[in-house]
């Protein structure tokens, strides 16, 4: 989980992960989070990425519904080949295994990313070249229901959709060019301090003309423990398919500690570790939430 932030507009929790799920809340409220996440992995290449992302979320929520609205900005330095998924992570497109034809290339991803963004593009996995790119990231916006406020659940239960907007430069590999779209469904149950919770969901990429990017399946698991009567913290397990049958499934984990610092401001902070080649090394985050 590259920020948090994308937890409160994207497919996990209806809140950043700390929340008390089943305390009073203003029904025609309004929240803004924003903070900067750094990563860093190889992605299956010989050097790596580093990728800086500040978003900017502006949430509502108005009865049963929750609206969302996420703009970006994006740092990124590497040899290429590893595209900005809009949300803070990425999307590698090294193919696992090198097919290079007599150009020294892969066939399949030759013209993915061959603008002037980051190295020579995927289709050249030994590029040496280490460029940096920056720019305004992919915007998301978010539509969700809480079906437990409806049906009056002993359990938080939110089905959603998010829909990515391509603003960033695909050319400088900050985006793909292309809109996404998802569907998802949150679950977390409070109990005694303990909150299990997990999102299942399915993204419809968007296929540029150059590569055809696959539909995937998501999923995040987690568990929020109240450790003070302002302090939380927990562990996530994150997990997403590859986008392409060369690339690389996502799996990592996200340790946080999220403070209260009273009604309004809330400050959260998070490392992540990756357990493959389609997530980063490692990561960390600060973050805040502030209501009104």
């Amino acid at each position: 989980m590259a920020f948090f932030a994308q937890s409160l507009c994207a497919g996990e929790l209806d809140a950043t992960p700390g929340k008390d799920f089943f305390s009073a809340e203003t029904l025609n409220s309004s929240v803004i989070i924003s903070g900067v996440d750094y990563s860093s992995g190889y992605y299956g290449l010989k050097k790596k990425t580093q990728m800086l992302y500040i978003p900017l979320v502006f949430k509502h929520r108005y009865n049963e519904w929750d609206f969302g609205l996420t703009l970006s900005y994006i740092r990124m330095t590497g040899p290429g080949g590893v595209f900005s998924a809009g949300d803070g992570g990425v999307i590698p497109t090294q193919p696992q295994t090198t097919q290079l034809n007599s150009s020294g290339s892969n066939p399949a991803l030759t013209n993915f990313g061959n603008g002037p963004g980051p190295g020579p593009g995927p289709g050249h996995p030994e590029a040496d070249n280490i460029t940096t790119n920056e720019g305004l990231g992919d915007a998301l916006i978010n539509l969700s229901y809480a079906v437990d406020m409806t049906l009056h659940l002993p359990f938080l239960l939110e089905v959603g959709s998010q829909l990515k907007i391509p603003l960033a430069d695909k050319d400088k590999e900050l985006g793909t060019g292309e809109f996404d779209w998802s569907v998802y469904a949150d679950l977390a149950y409070n109990m005694d301090g303990f909150s299990p919770f997990i999102t299942l969901g399915y993204k419809f990429m968007g296929d540029p003309d150059e590569v055809n990017l696959k539909n995937i399946f998501f999923t995040s698991v987690g568990l929020d423990y109240h450790l003070a009567n302002q302090l939380h913290a927990g562990v996530i397990y994150d997990y997403k398919e590859k986008v392409l049958a060369e690339s690389y499934a996502l799996s990592e984990s996200t340790l946080y500690v999220n403070w209260s610092v009273n009604q309004k401001l809330s400050l959260n902070t998070y490392v992540v570790k990756g357990f493959s080649d389609g997530s980063p090394d490692w990561a960390s985050g600060l973050q805040f939430t502030l209501s009104f």
